[in-house]
């Protein structure tokens, strides 16, 4: 039996702007591309409402990181589960809070961020995955 080879559903706009989003250090294209009462997960933060969604990306996540970059490596989902995910690698040479905005880092490391849509395409769930050691392996090298 051969495997069908099916074409990937087109990306929701909703996804899209969120990847945008944070590709442009927009926060409100991420934003408005989340639904009332979504979540965002990014352990070991707390779990971040839509309403702290702006403030969480001006005040902890480009304050932390102040001149991150991301390229995406990947972007794919299923329209039939409304799941999407958004794979990432994030590039850096300042880390604020760790090493104190010191310059000529090479903070790299990689993540992916699973969306779960809802029945209009707005985003309710996004989780981040982050590598973690590669992240803190790269801010103390």
């Amino acid at each position: 039996m051969k495997a069908q080879l099916r074409t990937p559903p087109p990306i929701p706009e909703n996804v899209e702007n969120y990847v945008w989003g944070w590709v442009n250090r927009r926060a409100d294209r991420i934003v408005s591309s989340m639904a009332d009462g979504a979540i965002y997960v990014d352990r070991p933060h707390p779990i971040i409402p839509k309403t702290a969604m702006k403030d969480h990306l001006e005040t902890v996540a480009w304050v932390n990181f102040p001149d991150m970059t991301f390229d995406t490596l990947n972007l794919f989902g299923c329209d039939k589960t409304q799941v999407y995910a958004w794979e990432w690698a994030l590039s850096a040479s300042q880390c604020a809070v760790i090493v104190g905005l010191q310059e000529d880092r090479k903070i790299y490391c990689e993540g992916v961020d699973i969306l779960t849509l809802n029945s209009e395409g707005r985003i309710i769930k996004s989780v981040c995955h982050i590598d973690r050691k590669a992240l803190w392996d790269s801010v103390v090298s």
